[in-house]
């Protein structure tokens, strides 16, 4: 991974030095500025995610397995934010990076998985339409462990089939077994083992699971939406009297209409919150990763050395990084429950601290 041109302060110094291979490495004053930048991103991202996992986890009780994907979301995020730190400190230090083919294909993976793992969530958000005979609506959300382990392995095994199938059968890490990398860290997406149709493949996979993304987002909010008219049916058919002239209708009490209503007014507001949260998720996904994305196949005929000089490839790239860091906070932000826990959580930790403070006054 090359440093951005101008992040550097000074005029750069370019230094040689021989690594284990006996190849000469090319570091400079300016790439500083980008171990830093590499340094902090991952730092961030470590940070933002642990915050969002320690959230769910302080929450304890779930109302729905997709508590258990949202902590797998933030888990792929902060392993994702975890290969910047080596990378960054290579380059400070200026020494190479073994396993360039290996760090690489990791991090396209697990911008699949961390994808996929988004779409999974979006469909596992549906509303539930309550039974007769369930008082609480919460019932129905419970925590299911055999579900979320059997999605957790569909969503690992399709990012490793559809990421990893194409760049094995290729050969493209094979035949570029014996590049010699020139300078410290290693480059991403376009780099040494890769060709233009392997990334052309991951961009198709990632985009086609955010264009499903934002079709089952469509279909959640007409789902959504469509609780009301089913309230506003039961209105009309249950009364005190059984409703209408027909013997077919079950006769029920005012109070359980309206306790029906009620809960479906309240799956109607639950859906069209998740709606407005995954659109937002989804268009920020599209704001950092989508840059990249262009970039990338409009560099068809492109040396990847030259890619590694190329400001836009390099700039994409980082703003591609900072997504590990908003992801997580934008769940926090916008999820109803893990805002209230995430509350809840800091005030419980200022109230222990403030309590500390007067036991030792009085001592």
């Amino acid at each position: 991974m090359a440093a951005i041109p101008g992040l550097g302060g000074g005029v750069p110094q370019d230094i040689n030095i021989t690594g284990r291979l006996g190849v000469n490495f090319r570091c400079s004053d300016e790439m500083r500025a980008s171990a830093f930048l590499l340094t902090s991103l991952g730092v961030l991202g470590i940070s933002a995610n642990i915050l969002l996992m320690v959230t769910i986890c302080f929450r304890r009780s779930f109302k729905s397995w997709s508590y258990g994907l949202l902590f797998h979301q933030g888990l792929v995020d902060l392993a994702r934010s975890a290969i910047l730190i080596p990378l960054g400190q290579s380059i400070y230090a200026c020494r190479p990076m073994t396993k360039c083919s290996l760090i690489e294909t990791t991090f396209l993976l697990l911008v699949t998985v961390s994808t996929v793992n988004l779409l999974s969530v979006v469909l596992n958000a549906a509303p539930i339409i309550p039974e007769e005979d369930d008082e609480d609506l919460s019932n129905l959300m419970k925590d299911n462990p055999q579900c979320m382990a059997f999605g957790l392995f569909m969503i690992w095994f399709a990012s490793v089939t559809v990421n990893l199938g194409p760049t094995f059968l290729s050969g493209a890490l094979a035949a570029n077994a014996d590049t010699v990398m020139e300078e410290p860290s290693c480059p991403l997406v376009q780099g040494p083992y890769r060709h233009y149709v392997l990334n052309a493949i991951w961009i198709f996979i990632n985009s086609l699971s955010i264009m499903l993304t934002m079709y089952h987002l469509h279909k959640l909010y007409k789902d959504s939406t469509r609780t009301s008219m089913e309230s506003m049916r039961i209105n009309r058919l249950y009364s005190a009297n059984g409703g209408p002239d027909s013997q077919d209708l079950i006769v029920v009490s005012p109070s359980k209409g309206l306790h029906v209503e009620r809960q479906m007014m309240q799956i109607e507001e639950e859906g069209i919150n998740q709606v407005k949260m995954f659109v937002i998720i989804t268009l920020a996904y599209l704001i950092f990763w989508g840059p990249l994305f262009v970039v990338t196949l409009a560099n068809i005929s492109t040396d990847w050395k030259d890619v590694k000089s190329s400001v836009a490839h390099e700039v994409s790239l980082h703003v591609s990084f900072v997504h590990a860091i908003i992801n997580p906070l934008l769940f926090l932000l916008l999820h109803k429950d893990l805002r209230d826990s995430f509350v809840h959580m800091v005030c419980c930790q200022m109230d222990s601290y403030q309590g500390d403070l007067v036991s030792v006054s009085f001592v």
